[in-house]
């Protein structure tokens, strides 16, 4: 288990930084410990040992519905992680948000302005300084300075932590809406109406006494500095960001984006440049930020219906009207503007994944798994559109798609190839620019992007793979042997 949080703290307590490192190390609560170690061990090199997550995970879900489960802050930093686990890695295939992340969230939301302007103005020496002579005045025998200061330390990393956690349940609740297409359980909170703070300097929120802590204290200004206006941000005020904050200002700018109906195809909304405009500047070398565009400009749900073959995330449609009338929709938008840019998205986000050094350069997230199956879809769906008018034998796309339809893995030498040929082909679209696919006539069907995410996702990879996984994997395997069909 110590293995698997250590995993935990070095590739994604960065991203969320909810948890304290003094306090967790002194006062080690057992929910949270197997909440962090069933995250960490799906970063574990062997494929067999990523299975021991899953009793972590049965275990927090088990202690979360206990009746007698204490509201601290503890348990909701272990709601938060439990969640992320649930949502992407469980080997029970469900997306849907809990009531207990539900309840957090809006707890969370509603007491943003809570004890903000209190905490924060007793934290200034000066009043420190008041407290302790009015307790010399007062002859109070127990309190002293360092009591006073000691107090006041236990205080503000109860409430940091509160305003961290706060700032990554927004922010996870956008990631999964947009990765799900599904609403948000706080849909109406936003950087202009809810508090987020920015997080507190390092030196701070590692300090190992309360001494240490209030000399900092003393010597920086220890305001809550609020996060507003993603939109206004530069390019180099962004790199000064803490992580979660960059995180928040990301999913904020996405749910910023004007909603449409995903039953037809509009044309692009010109109040939707603006945002789309500030996340290129933003995050263009960002991948994930890719990945949720393409999303966005995709009728995931349609999608998802046509090539999992009426099996939507574990349910079946049962209207077989309902399952046709998604068919002209997916075919419509392949040859709209919102195709085409979901597809240079998409594109965008597969390189990266594909490449060589994915994994090593950067840990992956623990989604990343769903955005390479979500984006090979919609790869695979624009492929589509062009199948029936195959280009010259000659054409070298054309062959490299033929080449791995009837290719047989033999080994990594193989699987090697088919990369290349993947990344050939993705690199094509992208050389176009987002709004000149339509005019792209080399393409044929993008069968080589579907073998390369088939290797990417092999469930071998994994000793009782996420549900999830497990699923892509198989709509991955029919894509293949008869995608044609389907659309």
């Amino acid at each position: 288990m110590e293995d698997c949080v250590a995993l935990y703290m070095t590739i994604m307590e960065p991203l969320y930084a909810i948890i304290h490192p003094l306090t967790y190390k002194l006062y080690q609560n057992d929910l949270v410990k197997y909440a962090m170690a069933a995250l960490g061990s799906q970063f574990l090199d062997c494929p067999e040992h990523r299975k021991i997550g899953n009793p972590f995970h049965h275990y927090c879900i088990k202690m979360i519905v206990a009746p007698h489960l204490e509201a601290d802050l503890s348990s909701m930093q272990a709601i938060f992680l439990t969640e992320v686990f649930a949502r992407f890695r469980s080997p029970k295939l469900d997306v849907n948000l809990s009531l207990a992340f539900r309840r957090l969230c809006k707890e969370l939301v509603d007491s943003s302005d809570g004890d903000r302007s209190s905490i924060y103005a007793r934290l200034n020496p000066a009043e420190i300084n008041d407290a302790v002579r009015f307790d010399q005045q007062s002859n109070s025998p127990e309190t002293s300075r360092d009591v006073i200061i000691e107090n006041m330390w236990r205080q503000w990393i109860n409430w940091e932590a509160r305003q961290r956690l706060r700032v990554v349940c927004v922010a996870f609740d956008t990631h999964q809406a947009i990765y799900y297409e599904q609403e948000r359980c706080q849909p109406t909170a936003t950087t202009e109406n809810t508090f987020f703070a920015v997080p507190c300097p390092e030196s701070l929120w590692i300090a190992t006494t309360s001494q240490e802590w209030f000399a900092l204290i003393h010597s920086s200004d220890c305001v809550a500095v609020p996060f507003r206006h993603p939109e206004a941000l530069a390019y180099e005020t962004l790199g000064q960001l803490p992580l979660p904050t960059r995180y928040l200002a990301l999913t904020s700018l996405l749910a910023a984006l004007p909603d449409w109906d995903r039953r037809r195809v509009p044309n692009p909304d010109p109040s939707a440049q603006f945002f789309i405009d500030q996340i290129h500047n933003l995050f263009d070398n960002f991948m994930p930020a890719h990945a949720h565009l393409a999303l966005y400009h995709t009728p995931l749900r349609q999608l998802l219906a046509l090539t999992g073959e009426s099996w939507v995330l574990g349910r079946k449609i049962i209207s077989h009207s309902d399952f046709e009338a998604m068919k002209p929709v997916i075919r419509s938008w392949t040859v709209s503007q919102f195709g085409e840019l979901a597809t240079w998205y998409a594109c965008n986000f597969l390189r990266d994944s594909f490449s060589e050094d994915y994994g090593t350069t950067r840990p992956f997230h623990i989604s990343d798994y769903w955005s390479i199956y979500t984006c090979t879809l919609i790869v695979w769906a624009f492929g589509q559109r062009h199948s029936t008018v195959l280009p010259s034998s000659g054409n070298s796309v054309a062959s490299a798609s033929r080449r791995t339809s009837s290719l047989t893995l033999r080994g990594s030498e193989d699987a090697a190839e088919v990369l290349k040929l993947a990344l050939f082909w993705i690199d094509t679209v992208i050389s176009r620019g987002p709004k000149q696919l339509g005019s792209l006539p080399i393409l044929t069907d993008a069968a080589v992007v579907v073998e390369a995410a088939r290797i990417k996702l092999a469930p071998n990879k994994f000793s009782q793979p996420p549900a999830l996984l497990l699923d892509a994997c198989n709509v991955l395997d029919k894509l293949r042997e008869q995608g044609a069909r389907l659309f």
